[in-house]
């Protein structure tokens, strides 16, 4: 079996990563007959399963998982997905914990990687454009400022929704009311 094409789809929480891989492998699939399968965030799972974001000595074998998830797919597939891969892991555990020690593994794991598509600054924006027809990016670094931030470093969607409607209701994208009473 030739060697698999792998795609990575990286960027902060909350930005589309796992509806765009599970999508587009699915996608790949269909018009292309290969065999085609996406890889979660394993991270994503180790958080629910325990109620917490993981501390610095945890993230070495989270990245690890990451990577054994994704080479495990490309031993059947022919294209793979990956919603994240150990580099993003090793940039959180860099940037949280200014831990370097995950770097030269998930750089080595990252070089198998044949594309890597990066959500908040590439993709998302070039969708919006393709919508709007104007320049995205204001919107964009208004949002990671204000949002993107929040949501890096807590690594939680569900910590950042306050944020989120917060910042939507700042660009009249919704308005926050008292909730309605059934009685």
């Amino acid at each position: 079996m030739a060697e698999p094409l792998v795609i990575a789809v990286v960027g902060a929480e909350s930005t589309g990563k796992t509806l765009l891989a599970r999508t587009l492998a699915h996608r790949l699939a269909d018009q292309t007959g290969q065999r085609c399968t996406w890889v979660p965030e394993h991270l994503r799972r180790w958080c629910d399963e325990q109620g917490r974001t993981p501390q610095r000595h945890e993230q070495a074998a989270i990245a690890a998982q990451q990577t054994a998830l994704i080479d495990a797919a490309a031993q059947s597939h022919d294209v793979v997905v990956c919603d994240t891969t150990a580099l993003m892991t090793a940039v959180y555990s860099h940037t949280v914990f200014g831990d370097d020690s995950l770097d030269a593994s998930a750089l080595q794991a990252h070089r198998r990687v044949s594309l890597t598509l990066l959500m908040a600054l590439v993709i998302n924006p070039f969708i919006i454009f393709i919508y709007l027809h104007r320049n995205p990016y204001p919107l964009v670094f208004r949002c990671l400022r204000e949002s993107g931030l929040t949501a890096f470093f807590t690594r939680s969607s569900a910590a950042n929704i306050p944020v989120n409607m917060s910042l939507c209701e700042k660009l009249s994208l919704i308005h926050i009311s008292e909730p309605t009473r059934p009685y």
